[in-house]
């Protein structure tokens, strides 16, 4: 999907939450919805369900294959993040 493709993307992105599990502080939906790579957070359902309806918002503007990376998928975790880090600086080097 591309930009036009996603008119509702935006629409949540000043809402704010006073915790984010992961972050430990206060942060706008804006960053819950492109923290994992222009992707959501994992968290996004756990988070911000009792706000708006998520499972919609999901639907719109995500494909398929996107909500399935996201949320049916197992997070890497901190030494996990680290590896994938690690990688893909690996696989610019070589790009270079």
């Amino acid at each position: 999907m591309t930009a036009p493709d996603r008119p509702t993307l935006t629409l949540h992105d000043e809402r704010e939450k006073w915790r984010c599990p992961q972050l430990g502080g206060p942060v706008h939906f804006e960053y819950c919805r492109r923290m994992n790579r222009n992707l959501p957070c994992h968290q996004l359902y756990k988070c911000w369900s009792e706000e708006f309806d998520v499972d919609d918002y999901v639907k719109q503007n995500f494909t398929e294959e996107e909500i399935v990376n996201v949320f049916h998928t197992p997070p890497l975790g901190r030494v996990g993040t680290i590896f994938d880090v690690l990688r893909r600086v690996e696989e610019a080097k070589k790009k270079q």
